[in-house]
Protein backbone atom coordinates (compact mmCIF):
# COMPACT_ATOMS: atom_id res chain seq x y z
CA UNK A 1 0.00 0.00 0.00
CA UNK A 2 1.60 3.43 -0.55
CA UNK A 3 2.46 5.47 2.21
CA UNK A 4 0.00 8.39 0.56
CA UNK A 5 -2.66 6.43 1.15
CA UNK A 6 -1.87 5.56 4.51
CA UNK A 7 -1.69 9.21 5.13
CA UNK A 8 -5.07 10.32 3.94
CA UNK A 9 -6.99 7.83 5.62
CA UNK A 10 -5.54 8.65 8.58
CA UNK A 11 -6.66 12.28 7.69
CA UNK A 12 -9.95 10.82 7.63
CA UNK A 13 -9.86 9.35 10.95
CA UNK A 14 -8.44 12.64 12.25
CA UNK A 15 -11.05 14.15 10.99
CA UNK A 16 -14.02 12.06 12.03
CA UNK A 17 -12.64 11.86 15.35
CA UNK A 18 -12.52 16.12 15.65
CA UNK A 19 -16.30 15.87 14.45
CA UNK A 20 -16.64 13.11 16.73
CA UNK A 21 -15.51 15.25 19.60
CA UNK A 22 -17.75 18.27 18.50
CA UNK A 23 -20.29 15.97 18.75
CA UNK A 24 -19.18 15.11 22.58
CA UNK A 25 -18.61 18.64 23.17
CA UNK A 26 -22.07 20.30 22.11
CA UNK A 27 -24.04 17.42 23.68
CA UNK A 28 -22.02 17.85 26.99
CA UNK A 29 -23.15 21.64 26.61
CA UNK A 30 -26.49 20.80 25.89
CA UNK A 31 -26.57 18.49 29.14
CA UNK A 32 -25.32 21.35 31.03
CA UNK A 33 -27.69 23.73 29.99
CA UNK A 34 -30.37 20.55 30.47
CA UNK A 35 -28.78 20.61 34.37
CA UNK A 36 -29.33 24.13 34.58
CA UNK A 37 -32.56 24.02 33.74
CA UNK A 38 -33.42 21.24 35.84
CA UNK A 39 -32.39 22.72 39.15
CA UNK A 40 -34.48 25.87 38.15
CA UNK A 41 -36.96 24.07 37.85
CA UNK A 42 -36.73 21.46 40.84
CA UNK A 43 -38.44 23.89 43.53
CA UNK A 44 -41.00 24.28 41.13
CA UNK A 45 -41.48 19.97 40.57
CA UNK A 46 -41.41 19.58 44.35
CA UNK A 47 -43.83 22.71 44.71
CA UNK A 48 -46.11 20.65 42.34
CA UNK A 49 -45.51 17.07 43.95
CA UNK A 50 -46.49 18.54 47.53
CA UNK A 51 -49.88 20.04 45.69
CA UNK A 52 -50.28 16.83 44.03
CA UNK A 53 -50.15 15.37 47.65
CA UNK A 54 -52.20 17.84 48.89
CA UNK A 55 -55.08 17.05 45.96
CA UNK A 56 -54.71 13.25 46.33
CA UNK A 57 -55.33 13.81 50.20
CA UNK A 58 -58.21 15.65 49.42
CA UNK A 59 -59.87 13.60 46.94
CA UNK A 60 -59.64 10.74 49.64
CA UNK A 61 -61.07 12.80 51.98
CA UNK A 62 -64.15 13.49 49.33
CA UNK A 63 -64.40 9.74 48.63
CA UNK A 64 -64.37 8.70 52.40
CA UNK A 65 -67.27 11.20 52.60
CA UNK A 66 -68.74 10.40 49.48
CA UNK A 67 -68.97 6.94 50.98
CA UNK A 68 -70.65 7.85 54.19
CA UNK A 69 -73.21 9.81 52.27
CA UNK A 70 -73.78 7.16 50.15
CA UNK A 71 -74.35 4.41 53.18
CA UNK A 72 -76.79 7.71 54.61
CA UNK A 73 -78.86 7.45 51.38
CA UNK A 74 -79.14 3.88 51.67
CA UNK A 75 -80.46 4.24 54.87
CA UNK A 76 -82.80 7.29 54.09
CA UNK A 77 -84.02 4.87 50.64
CA UNK A 78 -84.95 2.37 53.48
CA UNK A 79 -86.94 4.62 55.71
CA UNK A 80 -88.18 6.10 52.94
CA UNK A 81 -89.63 2.61 51.26
CA UNK A 82 -90.94 1.92 55.35
CA UNK A 83 -92.66 5.16 55.42
CA UNK A 84 -94.24 4.61 51.96
CA UNK A 85 -95.54 1.29 52.71
CA UNK A 86 -97.17 3.02 56.32
CA UNK A 87 -98.78 5.30 53.97
CA UNK A 88 -99.89 2.16 51.92
CA UNK A 89 -101.40 0.81 54.60
CA UNK A 90 -103.08 4.04 56.57
CA UNK A 91 -104.60 4.14 53.02
CA UNK A 92 -106.09 0.98 52.72
CA UNK A 93 -107.52 1.04 56.62
CA UNK A 94 -108.88 4.68 56.01
CA UNK A 95 -110.37 3.27 52.87
CA UNK A 96 -112.47 0.37 54.59
CA UNK A 97 -112.89 3.15 57.41
CA UNK A 98 -114.99 5.36 55.19
CA UNK A 99 -118.26 3.82 55.15
CA UNK A 100 -118.38 3.84 58.98
CA UNK A 101 -117.51 7.14 58.67
CA UNK A 102 -119.92 8.10 56.79
CA UNK A 103 -122.59 5.99 58.90
CA UNK A 104 -121.20 8.22 61.76
CA UNK A 105 -122.01 11.60 60.11
CA UNK A 106 -125.48 10.58 59.29
CA UNK A 107 -126.12 9.57 62.75
CA UNK A 108 -124.35 12.56 63.96
CA UNK A 109 -126.45 14.92 61.21
CA UNK A 110 -129.70 12.64 63.09
CA UNK A 111 -128.40 13.49 66.31
CA UNK A 112 -128.41 17.10 65.75
CA UNK A 113 -131.45 17.12 64.02
CA UNK A 114 -133.15 15.50 66.96
CA UNK A 115 -131.30 18.33 69.35
CA UNK A 116 -132.63 20.77 67.05
CA UNK A 117 -136.06 19.41 67.80
CA UNK A 118 -136.08 18.86 71.03
CA UNK A 119 -134.45 22.53 71.82
CA UNK A 120 -137.40 23.59 69.58
CA UNK A 121 -139.65 21.81 71.70
CA UNK A 122 -137.52 22.93 75.40
CA UNK A 123 -138.39 26.70 73.66
CA UNK A 124 -141.42 26.19 73.21
CA UNK A 125 -142.46 24.34 76.45
CA UNK A 126 -140.63 27.43 78.58
CA UNK A 127 -143.15 29.72 76.76
CA UNK A 128 -145.74 28.29 77.52
CA UNK A 129 -144.58 27.81 81.41
CA UNK A 130 -144.03 31.25 81.12
CA UNK A 131 -147.27 31.67 79.98
CA UNK A 132 -148.71 29.27 82.82
CA UNK A 133 -146.74 31.26 85.42
CA UNK A 134 -148.46 34.44 84.86
CA UNK A 135 -151.40 32.38 84.66
CA UNK A 136 -150.80 30.84 87.91
CA UNK A 137 -149.63 34.60 89.39
CA UNK A 138 -153.32 35.90 88.42
CA UNK A 139 -154.70 32.84 89.96
CA UNK A 140 -153.11 32.96 93.30
CA UNK A 141 -153.92 37.08 93.03
CA UNK A 142 -157.78 36.42 92.21
CA UNK A 143 -157.46 33.70 95.21
CA UNK A 144 -155.91 36.47 97.57
CA UNK A 145 -158.98 38.66 96.50
CA UNK A 146 -161.57 35.83 96.90
CA UNK A 147 -160.05 34.85 100.43
CA UNK A 148 -159.88 38.22 101.84
CA UNK A 149 -163.69 39.12 100.30
CA UNK A 150 -165.51 36.29 103.20
CA UNK A 151 -163.69 38.70 106.03
CA UNK A 152 -164.41 41.60 104.47
CA UNK A 153 -168.18 40.71 104.25
CA UNK A 154 -168.78 39.12 107.47
CA UNK A 155 -167.05 41.99 109.69
CA UNK A 156 -168.96 44.76 107.74
CA UNK A 157 -172.09 42.32 108.32
CA UNK A 158 -170.84 42.31 111.68
CA UNK A 159 -171.24 45.97 112.13
CA UNK A 160 -174.44 47.07 110.16
CA UNK A 161 -176.07 44.46 112.28
CA UNK A 162 -174.22 45.99 115.77
CA UNK A 163 -175.20 49.58 114.50
CA UNK A 164 -178.90 48.34 113.88
CA UNK A 165 -179.34 46.65 117.57
CA UNK A 166 -179.30 48.18 121.14
CA UNK A 167 -176.09 46.81 123.51
CA UNK A 168 -178.75 44.46 125.47
CA UNK A 169 -180.06 43.05 122.31
CA UNK A 170 -176.32 42.51 120.76
CA UNK A 171 -175.22 40.49 123.95
CA UNK A 172 -178.31 38.31 123.94
CA UNK A 173 -177.85 37.88 120.00
CA UNK A 174 -173.97 36.85 120.63
CA UNK A 175 -175.58 34.02 123.22
CA UNK A 176 -178.41 33.06 121.37
CA UNK A 177 -179.29 31.86 118.02
CA UNK A 178 -180.47 34.48 115.54
CA UNK A 179 -183.28 34.32 112.92
CA UNK A 180 -181.23 34.79 109.48
CA UNK A 181 -183.36 37.40 107.83
CA UNK A 182 -183.92 38.23 103.78
CA UNK A 183 -180.00 40.03 104.04
CA UNK A 184 -178.48 37.43 106.06
CA UNK A 185 -179.67 34.53 103.78
CA UNK A 186 -178.25 36.64 100.31
CA UNK A 187 -174.85 36.75 102.79
CA UNK A 188 -175.31 33.38 103.15
CA UNK A 189 -175.56 32.46 99.37
CA UNK A 190 -172.55 35.02 98.65
CA UNK A 191 -170.43 32.90 100.68
CA UNK A 192 -171.16 29.59 99.64
CA UNK A 193 -170.74 30.87 95.92
CA UNK A 194 -167.42 32.35 96.81
CA UNK A 195 -166.28 29.28 98.69
CA UNK A 196 -167.43 26.93 95.60
CA UNK A 197 -165.73 29.81 93.34
CA UNK A 198 -162.21 29.29 95.37
CA UNK A 199 -162.68 25.88 95.58
CA UNK A 200 -162.74 25.75 92.00
CA UNK A 201 -159.99 27.96 91.38
CA UNK A 202 -158.01 25.79 93.74
CA UNK A 203 -158.38 22.73 91.42
CA UNK A 204 -157.48 24.66 88.68
CA UNK A 205 -154.47 25.92 90.13
CA UNK A 206 -153.37 22.18 91.47
CA UNK A 207 -154.38 20.99 87.77
CA UNK A 208 -151.90 23.01 86.45
CA UNK A 209 -149.34 23.18 89.08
Amino acid sequence: MPQGTHKSRSDDILHEIAQYQQIIDSLRAEIHEYKKTLGSISPQITQYQQVIASVKSEIAQYQSKITDITSQNTQYQQIIDSLRAEIHEYKKTLGSISPQITQYQQVIASVKSEIAQYQSKIADITSQNTQYQQIIDSLRAEIYEYQSKPDTVISEQAQHENMDLPGDEIEYNNDSPQTLSHEDTQDEQTLQSLSLHIAKLKRNLESII
